[in-house]
């Protein structure tokens, strides 16, 4: 099921985010320290983005946000090393903004 179909089911804020122009998204964490020690029930629009920004699709592995220039950083998965330059936190602060600023990769429905 593409992406676009799920946020039609679910609605916009609880769509996985696509990274990328071939439909790889970033879910929310399935990992049960994170639900036992922060109650963490994944990521909403209105949430900040942290260093460790959630789980790619493809492979399993964690998304981390790190700087990458002055102007930029990027989203990198530990695991296969996908890799999507955003610009600095203070101009995406929330997993909404990224949303939004990753709109234009949606795959063709």
């Amino acid at each position: 099921m593409s992406a676009t179909a799920i946020q039609a089911i679910v609605g916009v804020a609880d769509a996985p985010i696509v990274l990328d122009e071939f439909g790889a998204t970033l879910l929310k964490s399935q990992e049960p320290y994170v639900f036992q020690t922060r109650g963490y029930q994944g990521y909403r629009d209105d949430d900040e983005l942290r260093l460790c920004v959630g789980v790619h699709d493809v492979c399993g592995g964690w998304v981390d946000r790190k700087p990458v220039s002055k102007t930029h950083d990027a989203i990198v998965c530990r695991s296969c090393y996908l890799r999507v330059v955003i610009p600095k936190l203070d101009t995406i602060r929330t997993y909404g903004e990224l949303r939004q600023y990753l709109a234009h990769l949606q795959p063709a429905a």
